[in-house]
């Protein structure tokens, strides 16, 4: 019975190790652009990381700082599959807005403390949308680089991180589960004696 618990006990603190960045500020996040909203509508990231716009509706849609914030980026045309991206180095709370449909806003939530830039005036870019076997209406053309403002240089791409985040929530909630079943199992036995 000792032997049980020691294994139940050492399975459920590798599994809270394991699930301890999950539960952490990620330093990525990915913001889809579907049903004319962003979604989530508020991203929290601590100062050096970075927000994903990933366009999944049929239609263009930007994503663009809203003036007066001391800081500003601005997607520019994103079709459909195309993403943009930017890194927050300053922490504070940014909003923006689809400059299309002004009813789509969201809000960025930068915390900790300044991050120097990783690279010295790097530039954004759009990722293109995946070949497909019927060309899209043609729409104009997105823009392809911005000199970033201070504070919030940008990289474009997508968001590499997002399958790493999603197995170490399934790693953590099969150490709850297991460690949820050895509890009831043990309570079960100790009442049987």
């Amino acid at each position: 019975m000792k032997k049980f618990i020691l294994v139940t006990l050492l399975i459920s603190i590798a599994s809270a190790l394991i699930a301890i960045p999950a539960f952490a500020q990620s330093a990525q996040s990915t913001v889809s652009i579907v049903g004319h909203a962003f979604n989530p509508t508020e991203t929290s990231i601590p100062a050096g990381g970075r927000i994903t716009w990933n366009n999944t509706d049929a239609v263009i849609h930007t994503a663009a700082s809203i003036a007066g914030q001391g800081v500003s980026w601005d997607s520019g045309d994103l079709a459909q599959n195309q993403s943009y991206s930017v890194i927050f180095n300053t922490p504070g709370t940014y909003s923006y807005v689809c400059k299309y449909h002004s009813w789509m806003t969201g809000r960025v939530v930068v915390q900790g403390s300044a991050q120097a830039s990783p690279t010295p005036e790097p530039t954004a870019t759009v990722t293109p949308p995946a070949a497909t076997a019927t060309p899209p209406a043609p729409a104009s053309t997105p823009s392809a680089t911005e000199t970033p403002a201070p504070g919030i240089p940008s990289t474009g791409g997508s968001d590499p991180g997002a399958g790493e985040t999603n197995r170490i929530f399934v790693f953590a909630g099969l150490g709850i589960l297991v460690t949820t079943l050895s509890v009831g199992i043990w309570k079960r036995r100790r009442s049987a004696s």
